[in-house]
């Protein structure tokens, strides 16, 4: 049997490179688990320089950089924003594809159900 050849390194190696490291972390946000995401901030850390030197950019301590990192927690967006801003990159919105509109469904049956016209008066009783 050949023998295996771990990616890790190779990977590490790739996530040097900027733009490799933002759709990287835009691939880890897509898939919608919050402890893939903050595995893919640890790779790119990683890559970038280390957790050690992460915490020093974000101006956090190691220990809570390692904590929100952990996939254990579920860090604020301005804590998000902070170690992205650290890493040169940013969180952004864009619409999902196949959608076209913005309108909750619930919103739709709320429209239904409001009267139209002049509100009745109060009838004394």
């Amino acid at each position: 049997m050949a023998k295996s050849i771990p990616f890790r390194p190779d990977l590490i190696k790739r996530l040097k490179d900027s733009a490799v490291a933002a759709s990287y972390l835009n691939a880890a946000l897509e898939e919608g688990d919050d402890k893939y995401l903050m595995k893919a901030l640890r790779n790119v850390a990683e890559a970038q320089g280390g957790i050690s030197c992460l915490a020093t950019a974000a101006q956090m301590s190691r220990t809570t950089l390692y904590r929100t990192l952990s996939g254990e927690h579920h860090p604020k967006v301005q804590t998000l924003r902070t170690i992205m801003d650290a890493l040169g990159a940013k969180l952004s919105i864009s619409p999902i594809k196949g959608k076209t509109t913005a309108t909750l469904k619930c919103a739709k049956k709320a429209e239904k159900t409001v009267p139209r016209g002049r509100p009745r008066e109060a009838t004394r009783a």
